[in-house]
């Protein structure tokens, strides 16, 4: 999991068919601008080196660095941070966390020779219910409604994205493949524990951090509007409990900063 604390932009001249091109590269750093500096250099010469045909090993290019502010740290691989429009966000690197947001397909026979009145959300819900049991059985999985679908994190066992156990889960409850493909790119699972600002009826933001002054500006006047507005929404709702429960301290926070357990509409 990469959430960088330092970034820093520089300018640099690439050679493209003979002419020059000045290109902007981000370099980003946990512990100084210096190295966030020198990183963005290395960036510059590795897209020059491709743009040139020669190799060029850059194994960063590999795992995402999040570039987004942080708000607080709840321990090294768990953290809360801002994203581009305006949400806080749940980042830990090793409790799973994964979003279901789509019905799995009933099949062209059954949809063909059954009339399923089932709603989109029942038939996702329906689907994890029968899927878990056939997963880990010592492992606790809680199961959150969201707006769109269901949330369901794992307690029990800390596992990485690239775990086997988490691709079969991933698989089995029909998780969302861009999602699957971020929390492996990024080495994290992400969750959302405040509205999105559309669905609160609040104007849209869009950050893009580190902020400069004017971005700075237009969220601190934008935040306490989106902070009022929140209170009187949910993000997710605890459903149902499959196995053991044990919710850790980054669970509990999670369960509270989303309201799961209001009965506000869920945004």
């Amino acid at each position: 999991m990469l959430i960088p604390r330092h970034w820093v932009k520089i300018v640099a001249d690439l050679q493209v068919d003979g002419h020059v091109q000045r290109s902007h590269f981000w370099g980003w750093s946990n512990s100084s601008e210096a190295e966030a500096i020198e990183r963005a250099r290395q960036r510059a010469t590795f897209v020059q080196a491709r743009i040139d045909g020669n190799p060029f090993d850059h194994a960063e290019d590999y795992e995402v660095p999040i570039r987004e502010e942080v708000l607080s740290e709840l321990r090294s691989d768990a953290v809360v941070t801002r994203n581009r429009y305006g949400a806080e966000v749940l980042n830990c690197a090793r409790l799973v966390m994964l979003d279901v947001d789509h019905a799995p397909s009933p099949g062209f026979w059954r949809s063909l020779f059954s009339r399923d009145k089932r709603t989109p959300k029942q038939r996702m819900l329906d689907h994890l219910v029968s899927a878990i049991p056939t997963l880990d059985r010592g492992l606790g999985y809680r199961i959150y409604e969201t707006h769109n679908g269901y949330r369901v994190i794992v307690t029990g066992r800390e596992m990485a994205p690239a775990d086997p156990a988490v691709q079969a889960m991933c698989r089995a409850m029909n998780c969302d493949a861009l999602y699957v493909k971020l929390c492996l790119k990024q080495d994290c699972f992400r969750a959302r524990l405040t509205p999105k600002p559309s669905r609160i009826r609040q104007r849209a933001i869009r950050l893009r951090f580190p902020y400069d002054q004017d971005m700075s500006d237009a969220l601190s006047e934008w935040l306490p509007v989106y902070h009022e507005r929140s209170e009187r929404y949910a993000v997710c709702r605890l459903v149902q409990v499959i196995g053991p429960d044990d919710p850790d301290r980054i669970v509990r926070c999670h369960d509270e900063r989303t309201r799961c357990f209001s009965e506000l509409p869920l945004a």
